[in-house]
């Protein structure tokens, strides 16, 4: 059969089209553009003539807009048969068989009247090319009918576009639709989010599927310990370009508000963070004369609880006077019954006289200030001598002596501590004053100051160095630790080594050490699992090698 080729060319859009029109053999010449192919000879079947189509060039052609309907009419041969094009009515709705896309009624070009589904199975389409009624206009039609085959060759290439894209057919060229989340010519760039930073007192650890804050990047937050988490505990970057919410803070763990400080006490609190909040520490004191009763420093833990309650002041104790023989006790007690404060005065019975001071006092150390008087009896020979307190009398055959001040027991420094003292007689005797004071990371345990009384006793015992406390230590969930204690359980000097089982890797400092302010030298670490991080570290390995290819791709 004699071949013969009409070429017509024409420049639309973006590239040059070409329409080439084949007589015959229905066969063209291979261009770089979206072409458009028909044969006429024979006029085939829907279905033969998409198999013609789909051996020689893509497919029956689908029709983008109402300019490429224009273009196919004005360019396209008369056949009385008419062409037919690549749509089809599948389960019911009319549908693109290139791309299995449902006919949208925006696309629609029926003509008037149509679809009507005249006769039986009118479930292909033919367009109504150079007809003199509804020219260029579309009608449905038994898919074995006759008629021309109208194919295109896609400018769509297996790399034209990414693998986040869909290749879209134009006239003469094509174009990338992205996939959400993606931009670019080629939509190979995956849209960023802003960048993450951990918050204060907190980690941030991401997966990044397609480069670091970039979309579909998925961030976890946590906080260290005795530090609360605000906010969403994991964010994650949407196509928008935006996380799909606010980065969280770390709130630091508050104890309940200590308002009132112990009647006659005072209370100093150190705050390294917030008041009154984790690792706060409140010391407490009593004024002269009282006692405290309870725990002289409190901590707020990483739970949000102080290690003990508040302690209370309590007058120091005298001993309890009772009446003398032949005598009458009147007392006051501001505090409580023979407390700091306490007076006593004493009155004898008649023929009796007073031997003594009248009138004592309790101290702020706990002791009276004399003796308590006694009644004796009055006679005209009674020797009257008066000695200093603390003295005594000796001697014989009548005669009066003084003796030697009261001693009291020698003392000596505490351990970690140091022992200052005054003596206005005798070393360790009556009146003589002794104060402690403990090395640094120690606290005092009991009175800082005694003094040795008339009784040759001692107003309180001698205090004692503690080391000061820390928080106990919990050995982290896979983990194992070794903690030496020089002092006491978790005290100051205390140190901790921590390690982890096989296959986990310790994420923090591996020695922690209590230090002389009762604080632990860092925060306890965790054990990672090793598996973790790999992943992450093979997704990066990933993301690497796939930006290296395309970089080559592109030179």
């Amino acid at each position: 059969m004699l071949v013969w080729v009409h070429c017509f060319y024409q420049k639309y859009l973006h590239g040059l089209i070409a329409l080439f029109v084949f007589i015959g053999s229905g066969l063209r010449t291979e261009v770089e553009a979206w072409t458009y192919n028909y044969s006429t000879t024979p006029n085939r079947s829907w279905n033969a003539a998409r198999q013609w189509c789909r051996q020689h060039f893509t497919d029956m052609v689908a029709i983008q807009n109402q300019k490429e309907i224009s273009y196919l009419n004005e360019y396209l041969p008369k056949n009385s048969k008419y062409y037919w094009i690549g749509i089809r009515k599948i389960n019911d709705k009319w549908t693109w068989i290139g791309t299995n896309k449902i006919l949208t009624a925006e696309a629609e070009n029926w003509a008037k009247g149509e679809p009507n589904n005249k006769g039986t199975s009118s479930d292909c389409v033919e367009m109504y090319i150079k007809r003199d009624l509804d020219t260029a206009k579309w009608n449905d039609q038994n898919c074995n009918s006759k008629k021309g085959a109208l194919c295109y060759t896609a400018s769509c290439a297996e790399d034209s576009c990414s693998v986040h894209a869909d290749c879209e057919e134009t006239i003469g060229n094509y174009t990338c639709k992205c996939h959400p989340g993606f931009q670019g010519p080629r939509c190979e760039e995956a849209v960023a989010c802003d960048m993450l930073e951990a918050p204060e007192w907190g980690q941030l650890q991401c997966a990044d599927m397609h480069g670091s804050f970039r979309f579909n990047s998925s961030c976890t937050f946590n906080c260290t310990q005795g530090f609360s988490l605000m906010g969403a505990w994991n964010l994650q970057c949407q196509a928008s370009g935006s996380w799909d919410s606010d980065p969280p803070s770390c709130q630091v763990v508050k104890c309940p508000q200590l308002t009132s400080v112990p009647a006659r006490g005072s209370m100093n609190c150190f705050n390294p963070i917030e008041p009154q909040s984790f690792n706060s520490t409140c010391e407490f004191s009593c004024e002269e004369g009282f006692n405290i009763i309870g725990s002289t420093s409190i901590q707020c833990d990483f739970r949000g609880l102080w290690t003990n309650g508040i302690p209370t002041c309590k007058a120091r104790q005298c001993d309890a006077l009772t009446a003398p023989l032949h005598g009458n006790l009147h007392c006051s007690h501001p505090h409580e019954d023979f407390s700091y404060n306490s007076s006593c005065s004493v009155s004898c019975e008649e023929g009796f006289l007073l031997n003594g001071t009248a009138s004592i006092q309790c101290t702020s150390l706990g002791v009276w200030t004399e003796s308590p008087p006694s009644c004796q009896g009055d006679s005209p020979h009674m020797l009257r001598y008066s000695l200093s307190a603390g003295s005594g009398c000796s001697g014989a055959e009548g005669l009066f002596s003084a003796v030697p001040a009261q001693q009291c027991d020698a003392l000596t420094a505490p351990l970690h501590g140091n022992l200052h003292c005054s003596h206005p007689h005798e070393d360790f005797s009556y009146n003589s004053s002794c104060s402690v004071s403990c090395e640094e990371g120690f606290l005092l345990n009991g009175t800082a100051s005694i003094q040795c009384t008339s009784l040759g006793v001692w107003t309180q015992p001698l205090p004692l160095c503690q080391a000061r406390q820390c928080l106990p230590l919990v050995a982290p969930e896979r983990s194992q630790m070794n903690c030496s204690h020089p002092h006491s359980l978790f005290s100051f000097g205390s140190r901790c080594e921590l390690g982890c089982e096989e296959g986990f890797v310790l994420q923090g400092a591996p020695t922690l050490q209590c230090t002389e302010s009762g604080l632990w030298s860092h925060t306890a670490p965790s054990c990672q699992d090793t598996a973790c991080l790999l992943l992450v570290a093979v997704v990066e390995l990933r993301v690497c090698f796939l930006l290296f290819q395309l970089d080559s791709a592109m030179h």
